[in-house]
């Protein structure tokens, strides 16, 4: 292990509130002379949390789907009734 850092996601809300989930997502070392990426930070499972997001698949589907019926102000607004 190389290091630690945390990471903030946005999750779909619970009982009227927003929800924010703080990971702790460990970096690894590789000592391998043949390795190209000597420094790298564990994965997730992409069902879960895909790779540099910052929000939940769960989210991101909901999120996406709303975008894609209503478009761009429209969804926004809903989305923010929403508490998404």
């Amino acid at each position: 292990v190389h290091s630690r850092y945390e990471r903030g996601l946005a999750d779909l809300p619970m009982s009227g509130r927003r929800v924010r989930l703080v990971l702790t997502v460990r970096r690894f070392r590789c000592d391998a002379v043949t390795c190209a990426r000597q420094i790298f930070a564990e994965r997730f499972d992409p069902d879960v949390l895909a790779p540099w997001s910052r929000r939940t698949a769960r989210l991101d589907h909901i999120v996406h789907h709303l975008a894609l019926a209503l478009g761009g102000r429209p969804a926004a607004s809903f989305a923010r009734r929403l508490m998404l």
